[in-house]
């Protein structure tokens, strides 16, 4: 069977000899795909839920945390129109924050990109397509871009959403521009290493469509897989040659899923008027074609979980599809849009209306073993949840509060 290797920006933290075993780096965990490496949890939440260990108030905005050692990071926006990284201790303490530019202010205001952490560095790129790379032990900035600008890129509808992919010494960027559609800059000074032409789609080049790129191993052949505004795409990650691309397009362009890999298929989903999709890999990875469709699971902001060759996503409800078939075979009515994770053998949704909580894996879908209801926020809460060193992260718009989620307590 075929797995995804870990191979992401964790790689330049282990190598720099600081092995953060419950931490979470990058974006939905340590490799991108919800599974988050923590153990010791508890198993069942009380009535009122997990006890808060702290809270502390941000910027507004919607990126989630990443977690190095004993450091967590976000972003926010300040003043209006300011975007500022934090970096908060595990007991709730502001370390530093730091300007790096402006954000997005227009349709649903705030922050999007989660920051990247790799070998000392931390990277992200601002709604507006600023990307910047910067000191995690102080907050300095080292360098900065403008994807769009450089690469010939325009905005979308509802800013410039990714989390840049770090692997080797690169950090890779999406800015669906007429000069390049993806790019990978060296990671110490924001230099081109390579660029994918761009990818035509109707229309002209296909611009970004909000989506983290992955990086996956198959059959020892490394590929990068992302969106594009009407396709699911792959590039070869030493090179960034396009591989292959499959047409998948809805009303908006809007295509947030990380893609999965399991088996040799390339799983997502999409909603506005797509669902979910496969794609097999030939023996290379060189080319793909379409395994299967559903209709059933549309996951709108929130990504996708595998576990046990079953694929775990949020609709209007939580829907469990066959990996291998693609077929619907369980659902939870109870658990609401949203965004969704798995840690110690458990699954953890944050709904966009501000429900969160735990489940356990059943064979029809999912059990509710814990529940917390936050207040109502003036806007959705899109952010989606981080587990590292036994505290489970959770964003209310400009509120990041921790819970004390260990067993031992």
């Amino acid at each position: 069977m075929f797995r995804m290797m870990v191979t992401l920006g964790i790689t330049g933290l282990l190598a720099a000899g600081m092995a953060f075993a419950t931490s979470s780096p990058d974006w939905r965990g340590p490799d991108r795909t919800g599974q988050f490496p923590a153990s010791d949890l508890m198993q069942s939440w009380p009535a009122n839920g997990p006890p808060r260990a702290w809270s502390i108030a941000i910027g507004h905005g919607y990126s989630s945390v990443s977690v190095a050692g004993d450091t967590i990071y976000t972003a926010g926006i300040e003043e209006g129109q300011t975007g500022y990284l934090y970096a908060i201790d595990l007991k709730g303490n502001l370390r530093w924050k730091r300007s790096y530019g402006p954000e997005w202010t227009r349709s649903y205001s705030g922050t999007r990109s989660t920051p990247v952490v790799s070998d000392g560095r931390i990277f992200l790129v601002s709604g507006i397509g600023r990307a910047v790379a910067i000191d995690a032990a102080n907050g300095r900035e080292l360098w900065n871009i403008d994807l769009l600008g450089r690469f010939g890129g325009r905005n979308i509808q509802w800013g410039i959403s990714e989390s840049p992919l770090v692997y080797d010494g690169k950090v890779v960027f999406t800015p669906g521009g007429t000069r390049a559609s993806i790019v990978a800059l060296d990671v110490r000074n924001g230099e081109q290493v390579w660029a994918t032409p761009p990818v035509a789609g109707p229309g002209g080049p296909m611009v970004s469509a909000y989506c983290s790129p992955a990086l996956i191993e198959h059959n020892g052949r490394r590929l990068i897989v992302t969106h594009l505004s009407h396709a699911l795409v792959a590039v070869d990650a030493s090179d960034g040659r396009l591989l292959w691309s499959i047409p998948y397009r809805n009303r908006h362009g809007v295509h947030t899923t990380t893609p999965l890999y399991y088996d040799g298929l390339v799983i997502t989903s999409s909603g506005y008027g797509y669902g979910s999709m496969a794609v097999r890999l030939s023996e290379d990875g060189s080319s793909a074609t379409v395994a299967w469709r559903n209709d059933d699971l549309a996951v709108q902001l929130g990504g996708l979980v595998e576990v046990d060759g079953r694929i775990y996503g949020m609709d209007s409800s939580l829907v469990v599809l066959d990996a291998a078939s693609g077929r619907k075979v369980g659902e939870a009515a109870d658990i609401t849009k949203g965004a969704i994770a798995r840690a110690d053998g458990l699954l953890y949704w944050f709904a966009e209306r501000g429900e969160f909580g735990i489940a356990q894996i059943t064979e029809s879908g999912a059990r509710i073993v814990g529940r917390v209801t936050l207040p109502r926020d003036r806007e959705r809460l899109w952010a989606h949840p981080t587990i590292a060193e036994g505290l489970l992260f959770v964003r209310r718009g400009s509120d990041l509060i921790a819970y004390d989620i260990r067993a031992d307590q």
